[in-house]
């Protein structure tokens, strides 16, 4: 039987696992969710799980001042629902013999481990009728409950634009590549709660060489830019990405992804929708992000060590 804050396995075997989780695929690119992990599973290995609070986690993980306030600041509940997700992905195929999983329950922070004979006898499979009349349950709550979040939001929302990608590659011949970046991203923002994205036809018009960046910049009237590039050079690949805010124009977020030129086209969406994730988080964090349909899409899975993000500045 699993129980949360205990250790039902040995460590050496949950150690094992972990190391496995981290070097997967699935978490390639999630250096956030790596670091939620380690922290975590650390802790419970320690016996410290009582600890395991959602300002430790804040604070430790995803470097949060220590005077974070988890009613302005929901990261660590938005990245909870992103992992607990992961893993579900990462155990339905990766990693799908794995002796030993680590999961985590609704409701709490502390990972639970168990053995794969704890999940080797499923309940039977309910009636087609009955799965489809879930799933429309579940379509309909995610509509209903986005209507109602919008009609009860509070304070002004966050207007965003995201600026075309520069091509830095050598003969800057990958200028399509670049603009493919800036417009996922755009598409993936706009599915993110508590913002407003700037429409494609107003914010590239950058493009135009005849308007200065300062007036256009203004025209847009957003309250965050994001500007990015993307660089090949020989075999690899990096996508950088930053948000500006506008009202003293402070860097206050950025990331940076490399990858294989060969998976450039499958690691595209990915790579959009977790800057899309990490941004939404970090400018609207008072906003409990509704459940979605998009939510029961299958990821998408690539060839190992495609992308892997660096650190966070």
């Amino acid at each position: 039987m699993k129980r949360v804050g205990k250790i039902d396995s040995d460590p050496k075997a949950v150690q094992a696992a972990l190391g496995r989780l981290l070097a997967s695929k699935t978490f390639a690119r999630s250096a956030q969710l790596r670091r939620f992990l380690e922290l975590t599973v650390s802790m419970t290995l320690e016996g410290r799980s009582k600890d395991i609070k959602e300002t430790t986690i804040a604070v430790e993980a995803y470097r949060r001042p220590a005077s974070y306030d988890p009613r302005l600041d929901a990261i660590v509940r938005t990245e909870a629902r992103r992992l607990r997700k992961k893993l579900a992905a990462y155990y339905d195929a990766e990693g799908r013999d794995e002796p030993l999983r680590i999961e985590y329950h609704k409701g709490t922070y502390v990972p639970t481990f168990s053995s794969a004979a704890e999940h080797s006898s499923p309940e039977p499979s309910a009636p087609p009728w009955r799965r489809a009349l879930a799933i429309a349950a579940i379509v309909a709550a995610s509509v209903m409950s986005t209507l109602l979040w919008q009609r009860t939001a509070i304070g002004p929302i966050p207007r965003v634009a995201v600026l075309p990608f520069d091509d830095f590659s050598q003969g800057g011949e990958h200028a399509a590549l670049a603009m493919a970046a800036s417009e996922a991203i755009m598409t993936e923002l706009s599915r993110q709660p508590g913002l407003e994205v700037v429409s494609r036809g107003a914010s590239m018009r950058l493009q135009d060489p005849i308007m200065p960046v300062d007036e256009y910049v203004a025209s847009l009237s957003a309250d965050y830019i994001i500007s990015g590039s993307f660089r090949r050079s020989g075999d690899r690949c990096r996508v950088s990405a930053r948000l500006i805010r506008t009202e003293d124009d402070a860097n206050v977020w950025a990331e940076q992804y490399s990858f294989a030129w060969s998976q450039v086209f499958q690691v595209q969406a990915e790579i959009a929708e977790d800057v899309a994730t990490e941004i939404g988080a970090f400018i609207a964090p008072h906003t409990i992000t509704p459940p979605r349909a998009a939510s029961l899409r299958k990821p998408m899975r690539h060839s190992p060590g495609v992308a892997t993000p660096s650190t966070n500045t």
